[in-house]
């Protein structure tokens, strides 16, 4: 063999490496890219995720401040509820200590009317005043 077809030899085993080369790199790069397109799309959608995520948080967080307002609302109604209710309970005890000294001044008064005289007990022979009557007999 001489030198010519020695260097023609690896210059065909060269051009076939190269070649060999190039295609495995066309092929690492379609891959590549074919991931980074599969990569772009799930970034994507995860964005979409974030987004519609972030749009629910929202809403919860208005939901949660109407609630917020509604259960203060509440608790202000309850305390003005519990104040009447203190109010017309203050009422109803004033009425009847009210009530009830009047009607045992009532009572007192119509136990001293009927009870003024030991001649009470004898009913036919007492007057309004408590006295005894006394009949003269003829």
């Amino acid at each position: 063999m001489c030198i010519r077809d020695r260097i023609n030899e690896v210059d065909d085993a060269m051009k076939n490496y190269k070649k060999k080369s190039e295609c495995e790199m066309s092929e690492l790069a379609k891959a590549s890219k074919a991931e980074i397109s599969s990569l772009n799309q799930r970034a994507a959608e995860e964005k979409e995720e974030l987004d519609a995520l972030r749009q629910k948080e929202k809403a919860l967080e208005l939901e949660l401040n109407a609630l917020t307002v509604k259960h203060d609302e509440m608790i202000r109604k309850q305390e003005r509820d519990k104040e009447k209710e203190m109010s017309m309970l203050q009422s109803l005890k004033y009425f009847e200590s009210t009530a009830l000294s009047t009607t045992k001044k009532k009572r007192l008064v119509k136990a001293c009317l009927l009870y003024t005289s030991d001649a009470a007990d004898d009913m036919q022979c007492v007057d309004l005043g408590g006295r005894r009557i006394i009949k003269k007999k003829k």
